[in-house]
């Protein structure tokens, strides 16, 4: 019998540190991946809102290089782009979208809504390119148009930039990368359950263990086994990380249209955010290290309660 309990004990604490790690990792993937308040403070720290903006430069500027001479661009396209497509409104619309992304990713919506719609912007991109000419009235011979033109000359701007009335992301993705939208897709068949199943069973574990050890007992040894999968986690995250980095320059390039929006090296933004994450996991493996050993001081300070109150009672019957 006697062994019978040290090996329930031992499958128990095993079960313990498993389930531990586990709970650990979706509590750093609910805190980062999947959390889009986490993308958003990352943006704003990082100035990642620019982003969107020099890539939208860079496309207006290959789609009117041969068509428009510099002074144009320089002097009058590019300062109404820039008033137009404010980083305010870029970052309206890209914290709408990572927040769309994962609420569908984690079954809040049903249906996937990364539409932005240009034609407001278009209106304002008119709007300012007349206030441009205004203020370049007096170099308007530059240009070589009169005031009767100067309609017909935004119009003329507008179309070289070829701006869609809108364009849906989440179309884009399912064509272009259908392998993508099919992980996404059983994902989300699989979400609830990946999401609080493990939480459950650790619960279930640790009364387990409570209830075929001692209380002060079973809290040590809960704690052995916390302190265990936090130390396991800072050294799996550190140990992965060189592997990470692998699988994403294998993988980047799969994803060529989705990263050339940084207009920059992808490989800086991931790194950015992964970095970010293996941080955050390394203070969950802490706060899990430090709550294992808190419990265990607990159950050694309950033991000396429970031996201090059997001497009392033994010296009263005395």
């Amino acid at each position: 019998m006697k062994t019978l309990r040290i090996f329930l004990i031992a499958i128990l604490f095993i079960s313990a540190t498993a389930a531990g790690l586990i709970t650990q990792f979706i509590i750093g993937i609910n805190t980062t991946v999947l959390n889009s308040g986490y993308y958003i403070t990352q943006m704003e720290k990082h100035n990642l809102y620019n982003i969107p903006q020099n890539y939208l430069f860079l496309k207006i500027k290959e789609n009117s290089y041969e068509k428009l001479p510099e002074p144009v661009y320089n002097g009058l396209l590019e300062p109404a782009v820039r008033n137009t497509f404010s980083s305010t409104w870029i970052q309206d619309q890209t914290n709408r979208l990572v927040v769309n992304s994962l609420d569908y990713l984690t079954n809040k919506n049903e249906t996937l809504d990364l539409k932005v719609d240009f034609k407001n912007r278009k209106q304002i991109l008119a709007y300012e390119l007349s206030n441009q000419l205004e203020n370049l009235s007096q170099n308007l011979q530059v240009y070589k148009i009169t005031a009767a033109d100067k309609e017909s000359f935004i119009n003329g701007l507008i179309t070289i930039i070829d701006l869609p009335d809108s364009v849906d992301l989440g179309e884009i993705i399912n064509t272009t990368y259908p392998e993508l939208k099919n992980a996404v897709d059983k994902y989300r068949v699989y979400y609830s359950y990946t999401n609080y199943l493990p939480y459950a069973v650790y619960i279930l574990i640790f009364i387990l263990i409570l209830l075929i050890t001692k209380v002060s007992s079973g809290l040590r040894l809960f704690g052995k086994s916390m302190l265990l999968a936090g130390a396991l986690l800072i050294l799996l995250v550190s140990g992965t990380n060189i592997w990470a980095n692998n699988i994403f320059i294998a993988n980047i390039s799969k994803y060529d249209i989705l990263f050339t929006a940084t207009a920059t090296n992808p490989l800086i933004v991931v790194a950015i955010l992964k970095n970010s994450i293996i941080r955050n996991f390394n203070k969950i493996g802490v706060i899990f290290c430090g709550s294992g050993a808190l419990l265990i001081l607990l159950s050694y300070y309950i033991n000396k309660i429970i031996i201090f109150r059997a001497s009392s009672r033994y010296h009263k019957e005395i």
